[in-house]
């Protein structure tokens, strides 16, 4: 009864105060952001240190696929359950020691592009959770593309091709598991973004941009499934990062910065970025191409660490 009279008792202007509160003051509040700072884990360690790949899934189901070990070109694959890594099956595709785009999960993946027989190449392979396949050609071969969503419901942005000039494309290129098509071009062409989302409802941030004498940029785009929009300038331009999340709450992780392994993460709510916590150490091209998750269980495995060497490592947000 004390709670009850203490209600009761509430002033009538007390009362009105709270009638009074401006329409605005309340939507702030309602739409208030609450949720917590991402939290990096270090895991176990990935069999074979690598750079330059394509990551898949999540920070719980993971897979990595090809790269380069700093001596050797690889077409092996490798999964993560959790607590351990073991191996996959291996990529037909000899040369894809970087610049392949990747998207999908652990048992259901693509892998494309790249640059092979001294060209760049539009092979696809499908990945079942236990082996590779072929699948029919990108609409445009492409080199540093950027990766999202599904096996089924895929896509691509950006990249590169040489000669006689390098050029950083505006191209988007869709996959419904089946066959390539051609969206609608990007506004800043780029390579080595890194892209998060959906299909229809993705994001692309910085990577580099300006052919021969590229910059990192700090562009932000929205793709809605047929049109690309301006999104929030990213904080810090880069290249070779990882992304991972939806349009809404996505993440922008490590990368490089005029040759310099990159520490931090930022995070997007759909309008802006801000910064979130920094990975346990600087890494680079842990990522290159990866497809993202959709929640907050990113991951980066492998890459480049602020001394330039290849490692193991693998990280995982939550």
């Amino acid at each position: 009864m004390t709670d009850i009279a203490k209600i009761s008792n509430i002033a009538i202007g007390d009362v009105a105060k709270f009638q009074n509160v401006a329409i605005g003051s309340l939507s702030k509040i309602m739409n208030l952001d609450i949720s917590l700072a991402l939290t990096w884990t270090t895991k176990n360690t990935i069999s074979t240190s690598r750079q330059g790949h394509t990551q898949h899934g999540t920070g719980s189901a993971s897979l990595i696929v090809a790269g380069y070990s700093g001596s050797a070109t690889l077409t092996s694959s490798e999964e993560f359950d959790g607590t351990n890594w073991s191996g996959g099956g291996a990529l037909s595709f000899s040369e894809g020691s970087g610049g392949t785009v990747g998207f999908g999960t652990q048992g259901s993946a693509v892998n494309a592009g790249g640059f092979g027989s001294g060209d760049e190449t539009g092979r696809t392979e499908e990945y079942n959770g236990t082996s590779w396949s072929s699948g029919n050609t990108m609409s445009t071969p492409i080199y540093g593309a950027a990766g999202w969503g599904t096996l089924s419901a895929g896509a691509c942005v950006g990249g590169t091709k040489y000669g006689p000039t390098q050029r950083d494309f505006q191209t988007t290129q869709e996959y419904d598991g089946t066959n390539w098509s051609n969206g609608n071009n990007c506004s800043t062409g780029t390579s080595q973004s890194a892209t998060f989302g959906t299909q229809t409802a993705a994001v692309k941030a910085t990577g580099a941009s300006g052919g021969s004498s590229a910059t990192d940029t700090t562009v932000c785009e929205e793709y809605d499934g047929t049109n690309w929009s301006s999104g929030g300038s990213i904080g810090a331009g880069r290249r070779y990062a990882a992304g991972f999340g939806s349009l809404t709450k996505g993440y922008c992780a490590g990368g490089e910065t005029g040759g310099t392994s990159q520490i931090n993460t930022e995070t997007y709510n759909g309008t802006s970025w801000s910064g979130d916590t920094n990975l346990p150490a600087a890494v680079q091209l842990a990522a290159q191409g990866m497809g993202g998750d959709t929640s907050a269980n990113g991951f980066l495995a492998g890459g480049v660490n602020a001394s330039g060497s290849i490692v193991n490592t693998m990280y995982s947000a939550s």
